[in-house]
């Protein structure tokens, strides 16, 4: 049981960083400006100045509410394997689990 969860997470962590679409930049820890938030009840996706869109993990959009354009946020890497981008907004202090959309 144990080598089938950790050949899951070897894939999911090699589908995330093989994606070619300049992931792996992204979990650099680089500062960005958020472009637009948008959404419904179920699915959030925040757009950055750069055109990357994540779609923020469910529960946690919420904490997005008060984030708004042209606030800066950090993109670092996150523990949560299906979240697995941790956006930090600098200016609201806050932060929130994301997954790579494009």
């Amino acid at each position: 049981m144990l080598k089938k969860i950790s050949l899951m997470f070897l894939s999911l962590t090699s589908f995330f960083f093989l994606q070619g679409s300049g992931t792996e930049e992204k979990t650099e820890e680089t500062v960005q400006e958020i472009d637009h938030i948008s959404g419904g009840i179920h699915t959030k996706t925040i757009t950055l100045e750069d055109g990357s869109e994540f779609e923020i993990a469910p529960f946690i959009g919420n904490e997005a509410e008060k984030w708004a354009k042209g606030q800066k946020v950090k993109i670092e890497k996150s523990d949560n394997i299906l979240f697995s981008v941790k956006l930090s907004n600098i200016d609201a202090d806050d932060s929130i689990e994301v997954r790579y959309k494009r």
